[in-house]
């Protein structure tokens, strides 16, 4: 085989060597599980008991999500004001907003690997410098300025399932967040409900 022969075979060679890796992605794309289809825990309806004279009846509504400011149905001002009270007073609270940020910041900086990277470096000096052909010394200035960029191209998807984790970790604390604001306005309001039926 010729010297010309040999070159194209390389550059087929190495053309479906790049082919090959550049088809190798880190991991399968996530795809969303199907949601259940049972909508209760057993099999038995749940009745509630009939409501009082006068009063709403209670119905459950499976997969609703409940209304953010649930405890307005009790229709007690002061009530309000305990449970706004205890949600502007609550550390837990405020560090789970917190930790939220920082999971939604970390996730925005993820997707920044995905960008060409550009730094500029500057510096200014003064110093003795010596003359060589003179052989004195003497005072000057330095000045010196760079730039540089790059890109790091995402060839085997690391990056974007790495962008895919931090995002999956912002939604668990959005989650967590949740829960925390669940637990405390259920709290204060058992709590109110108990000393409301102790006083009666």
């Amino acid at each position: 085989m010729n010297r010309a022969g040999r070159v194209i075979v390389g550059w087929l060679l190495a053309g479906a060597g790049g082919s090959l890796l550049a088809g190798c992605a880190v991991g399968p794309d996530f795809e969303r599980p199907a949601a259940p289809s049972q909508e209760r825990y057993d099999a038995v309806q749940v009745v509630l008991p009939t409501a009082g004279a006068g009063q709403p009846q209670q119905r459950l509504q499976p997969g609703a999500e409940p209304a953010d400011r649930w405890w307005h149905a009790f229709g007690s001002p002061l009530l309000d004001g305990t449970v706004g009270q205890a949600l502007d007073g609550s550390p837990t609270l405020a560090a789970a907003h917190a930790t939220l940020a920082a999971a939604l910041e970390a996730t925005v900086a993820a997707r920044g690997a995905l960008l060409p990277q550009v730094d500029l470096a500057a510096m200014a000096g003064r110093g003795n410098q010596i003359a060589v052909r003179s052989g004195g010394v003497g005072t000057g200035n330095l000045y010196s300025l760079g730039l540089s960029a790059g890109y790091v191209a995402d060839v085997f998807g690391g990056t974007r399932r790495g962008i895919e984790q931090q995002a999956a970790l912002a939604d668990v604390e959005r989650s967590q967040v949740a829960a925390a604001y669940l637990e405390l306005t259920g709290s204060v309001v058992a709590g109110a409900i108990n000393v409301a039926g102790a006083q009666a």
